[in-house]
């Protein structure tokens, strides 16, 4: 009879076992429970041994259930028998060892754990899950968490509790505690990832936001080009930091963390100007010469000049160059900050027909080397090397000019016509008197 119960406990316990490998099975303390409850120090060496029986099964073709109750009786053999030879004490000690529950739960308890390591799983996966669909719909991050961590927590205290037996005080707090930890970890990764591409999308419509429009200025060249650089670097930056501080507002950051993202965003957009301003320098003879083409051959109404003789190229001339200057100045320093600017009337006095001498220099005076982008000298070449290349346009104009006049001299000077005018009138007057 022995034998019968203890090969129906053994069938649920293989099935047990071998369903916890697989996943979480529901009821897992209740099916433990009645495993454990009825077990005997006895049916403890049969449990050893089976190890035994599962290899005579596999090299027999004998179903192993018609194996074990004749298994069993075989095992229910007398401990005192099997220990006749060792030391009395020892053998008690032993005994009462083998006895004791707690040698059961170390039988049971690598199931039990096995039952943690699937709730952990699926508590954790849960965690993950929920948390991006909760992301998905817009919910606030840190929201988010609390409502998912509550959840999952909640799992798995109710899982641990599933799987419990009476006889055994197994505690899963570890378990419970490493859940929390991984818990906490993938939340931060996600929270970093997330603010990084906040940080990552709002740089990007930042830059946008200040490329073009800087590029248009630097090829204009106009009277307050910087002062309406710096206008527009702080219109965009105050922009793009309010609408940074109303997305990372559901993260919940400490004050310190959500000034200093602030603060970064204020740092990356001074860059991009500073950037920019050093790759539209490379460019700086040719937004140049762009700019004296513009202003030489077209007038104030952006019409193409006819070059007659009433046309004043001289003047036109030092328009045109007083424009390519500005543009040349504008990309000699970096001016984000406001300060008195010397640098456009220095090169003004020294290159349009001042002395150059000022200019044969390094470095320019009160500047740091940080925000010099052209030294003094550089300019000066620059300039020698832009009324070279534009000086072809000029003599062009200047033949255009002289082909006018041949074909608006054939006419006789005004003082060569006033005896004929005198002459005509005096004619006309006579031939009135006689038809009088």
């Amino acid at each position: 009879m022995r034998s019968s119960v203890c090969c129906q406990l053994m069938r649920i316990w293989l099935a047990l076992k071998e369903a916890i490998q697989v996943g979480p099975v529901p009821g897992f303390g209740k099916k433990l429970s009645s495993c454990s409850g009825h077990l005997s120090f006895r049916d403890v060496n049969f449990i050893f041994k089976l190890p035994k029986v599962i290899e005579f099964r596999m090299t027999t073709s004998t179903p192993i259930w018609d194996v074990l109750p004749g298994y069993c009786a075989l095992t229910v053999l007398d401990y005192d028998k099997e220990t006749i030879y060792f030391d009395e004490v020892v053998r008690i000690r032993k005994r009462q060892d083998l006895e004791s529950q707690g040698n059961l739960c170390k039988i049971f308890h690598p199931a039990y754990n096995r039952m943690l390591d699937h709730l952990y799983s699926k508590v954790f996966d849960s965690f993950k899950i929920s948390l991006e669909q909760l992301l998905n719909k817009g919910e606030g991050f840190a929201a988010a968490v609390r409502t998912c961590l509550q959840s999952c927590l909640l799992e798995f205290d109710q899982g641990c509790a599933d799987a419990a037996t009476r006889q055994t005080n197994w505690d899963a707090s570890k378990v419970q505690k490493e859940l929390h930890h991984d818990i906490h970890e993938h939340a931060s990764m996600v929270c970093r990832a997330k603010l990084s591409e906040i940080k990552a999308n709002y740089e990007e419509k930042l830059s946008a936001a200040l490329t073009e429009p800087m590029k248009y200025l630097f090829e204009v060249g106009c009277e307050d080009t910087w002062a309406s650089v710096r206008r527009l670097l702080e219109r965009e930056t105050k922009a793009a930091a309010f609408g940074l501080s109303n997305a990372i507002a559901g993260f919940e950051l400490d004050k310190a963390s959500s000034d200093a993202m602030v603060q970064n965003l204020r740092s990356y957009a001074r860059t991009v100007v500073e950037k920019k301003a050093r790759e539209e320098v490379g460019k700086v003879l040719i937004h140049m010469k762009d700019r004296f083409l513009i202003v030489f051959n077209h007038d104030n109404d952006s019409m193409p000049r006819v070059w007659t003789r009433e046309v004043d190229i001289k003047t036109i001339l030092k328009n045109a160059q007083s424009a390519s200057l500005r543009v040349l100045s504008d990309m000699a320093v970096i001016r984000l900050d406001e300060k008195p600017d010397m640098i456009r009337n220095l090169l003004f006095s020294s290159l349009m027909g001042g002395t150059v001498d000022t200019l044969a220099s390094n470095t320019w005076e009160q500047v740091s080397p940080s925000d010099m982008l052209k030294s003094p000298i550089e300019c000066m070449y620059l300039w020698d090397q832009f009324k070279e290349e534009t000086k072809y346009v000029v003599n062009q104009a200047m033949s255009a000019q002289e082909a006018h006049k041949p074909r608006n001299n054939w006419l006789p000077s005004p003082w060569a016509l006033a005896p004929v005018v005198a002459a005509f009138f005096g004619f006309a007057t006579d031939e009135v008197k006689e038809n009088m």
